[in-house]
């Protein structure tokens, strides 16, 4: 993805750009963005051939590498996070019926945000079956 300027659109979208493209790259078909329900949202609802997954994005403006005062951008989804999350992704399955397996997955986005205001991916870390579907 190439470098963006910041003030077009907020860190947290730059950043669900950037999953959505990865994951299309690597074989995901995109089927949801921003998928309301009720209060709450699913970021993304991608498919392959056997899986349905449910796609958490959090994204930081900070070293991939460095020291992580707060922890992995990942630790943002709090268990009463994922319990919405999962009770989001149910009832999604219950309107729209697969037979597919399912699962929760967490996509990590570290951006560089630069000097003359542009932002950049420095790093994607797509974690899988982040947690229990």
């Amino acid at each position: 993805m190439s470098p963006a300027k910041r003030g077009t659109g907020t860190v947290a979208d730059f950043g669900e750009t950037a999953a959505r493209e990865y994951l299309v790259q690597h074989g995901y078909r995109i089927v949801g963005q921003n998928v309301q329900i009720g209060h709450e949202e699913l970021d993304l609802i991608c498919e392959t051939r056997e899986t349905r997954a449910f796609v958490e994005v959090k994204t930081r403006t900070m070293r991939p590498d460095g020291p992580h005062p707060w922890g992995t951008p990942s630790n943002a989804v709090t268990k009463s996070k994922r319990r919405h999350l999962l009770s989001c992704a149910r009832q999604y399955n219950l309107t729209h019926p697969t037979k597919k397996q399912t699962r929760m997955d967490i996509v990590e986005v570290y951006l560089d945000p630069r000097a003359d205001g542009a932002l950049a991916v420095l790093k994607i870390h797509h974690m899988e079956d982040a947690f229990g579907a």
